[in-house]
């Protein structure tokens, strides 16, 4: 038995990260084209990508053939190119996320052996697997885990380039990325990096030509869709995208309260199991490093070298932004979606230097196991973890596109109007009539209207009843009724 267990000790060493990746892989793709896109924001997202592709453009984003200034067109340019490879599908819509998911557990590894040793970057890629909050949105179509990704990649950079300053240049890569992903919250590393000012440790880094030349250079690539939106657009771009999509969410009154306990609570509900292990580990990785205990598998020490440069960037990357953000009026669990891969390595850090025993079982049995479970649930019972309200579109496509002519502008009756629009135009290629009109008026301009249709939600539909005109239920959805009436109604509602 003993020779048994060192047996797979040494096999989670060597191939411990490739089973947790392959598990990983299974997670992240199972049911992938089968279960719908959610409609807040996926299918929003998506469709931004559909018509970029349609349009072959690179840098104005629209949605519903209308320019769209909320976010740059960074990730909507590599959904076109995902449909283009393989389609119009929910699985193409996916890949990019799956993808850079995967990408931010293998560099969490890396980032993980250089800076508290091999063992603790096993558990933090299992940490990071065994957290619902990534896992699900691996397998969304949003801008959350793109951010992580270019993030996660700055942050390996400027690890890396600690040994060869010349490979900081090449930070100018994921720091323009991220900007023309996610606007300013793209600046991340920009406000990480230069922290190193306050840690005696890893202010000499700073001192490295090639390091401010990426940074800067990443700034200027990453401002080029600005320059471009506002030549060609002016001041209408600057209102919304700065005006509206940032000061007015961040510029707001301030509370202290809310400052010092809005996203404590937001970790504390949102990033489970994660971020107690991690917090611990903070702390003890604070407590050693002032008594001047390191891994033994770390780099300062099997380099020889005593520098604790690269850990102690780590405490930098924890806790700046969850201070930064919350001195914003808005705060949201997506914005501290960039902490999560030195979360998992805190968590390892914790692990590799006080329950050393439980790297094994935890990265070779336990997190592999669960894992393949919830592939299977998802392979074999898609909406047991989150329900499919929309599905009903995939389904009726065919009924769809014979009555509804693709840019058809339905009126609608009904509040949630974005649960309705997001997955109306993607699966049907179909818009919706923005909100406002009572349910006579959205089924006067049904009458009035080729199609003779309109979506209506369901707390509506005793309207139309009642007004005793004849109407067919084509579809019905979760909340919402897409209602046909005949040829022979007359289009008099009074």
């Amino acid at each position: 038995m003993d020779s048994f267990r060192r047996t797979y000790d040494s096999f989670c060493q060597s191939w411990g990260l490739w089973v947790l990746m392959l598990v990983a892989v299974l997670v992240f793709t199972a049911s992938a084209n089968y279960m719908s896109l959610k409609s807040y924001d996926d299918c929003h997202y998506a469709q931004k990508g559909v018509e970029m592709l349609r349009r072959g453009a690179v840098s104005t984003v629209t949605w519903a053939d209308r320019v769209d200034f909320q976010y740059p067109p960074l990730q909507f340019w590599l959904l076109a190119r995902s449909f283009w490879l393989y389609g119009k599908n929910d699985f193409a819509a996916r890949l990019p996320s799956i993808l850079m998911a995967i990408g931010i557990l293998l560099m969490t590894y890396r980032l993980g052996s250089l800076t508290i040793g091999k063992s603790g970057a096993l558990v933090a890629v299992a940490a990071l697997m065994l957290t619902p909050l990534f896992v699900t949105n691996a397998r969304r179509c949003q801008t959350d885990i793109p951010l992580a990704f270019w993030t996660t990649l700055a942050m390996l950079i400027y690890v890396e380039g600690l040994d060869r300053p010349k490979v900081h240049a090449w930070m100018a890569v994921p720091m323009a990325a991220g900007i023309l992903t996610k606007s300013v919250l793209g600046l991340f590393p920009l406000v990480v990096v230069p922290a190193g000012l306050l840690v005696p440790a890893i202010r000499k880094t700073l001192r490295n030509v090639w390091l401010w030349l990426g940074l800067v250079l990443g700034v200027v690539l990453g401002a080029s869709w600005s320059v471009h939106q506002f030549a060609l657009y002016g001041n209408e771009f600057i209102s919304f995208h700065y005006g509206t999509m940032v000061m007015s969410r961040t510029a707001g009154p301030l509370d202290l309260a809310g400052i010092l306990t809005d996203y404590p609570a937001i970790l504390l509900e949102h990033y489970q199991p994660i971020v107690l292990p991690a917090l611990a580990g903070l702390v003890l990785y604070l407590v050693d490093r002032f008594r001047g205990r390191r891994d033994e598998g770390s780099r300062a020490v099997t380099a020889g070298r005593g520098r604790s440069s690269e850990s102690d960037l780590l405490v930098v990357w924890a806790v700046l932004p969850v201070v930064l953000y919350s001195l914003s009026s808005l705060r949201h669990l997506r914005y501290l979606f960039p902490i999560l891969p030195v979360y998992g390595i805190l968590t390892g850090y914790l692990v590799s230097t006080r329950f050393r025993k439980w790297v094994t079982p935890l990265c070779g049995y336990a997190v592999p196991a669960l894992t393949l479970v919830s592939a299977c649930v998802y392979w074999f019972v898609p909406t047991l973890f989150a329900g499919d309200n929309n599905q009903v579109f995939k389904q009726e496509i065919a009924v769809a596109r014979e009555h509804l002519a693709p840019g058809t502008m339905l009126p609608y009756s009904g509040e949630e109007y974005w649960a309705e629009a997001n997955p109306l135009l993607y699966y049907w290629g179909v818009k919706l009539e923005r909100p406002g009109d009572t349910t006579q008026d959205a089924v006067a301009k049904a009458l009035r209207a080729k199609h003779r249709s309109m979506i209506c939600v369901r707390e509506r539909l005793d309207d139309v009843e009642r007004m005793g005109i004849e109407h067919e239920t084509m579809v019905t959805g979760k909340g919402w009724a897409w209602l046909r009436f005949p040829e022979a109604t007359p289009p008099d509602t009074t």
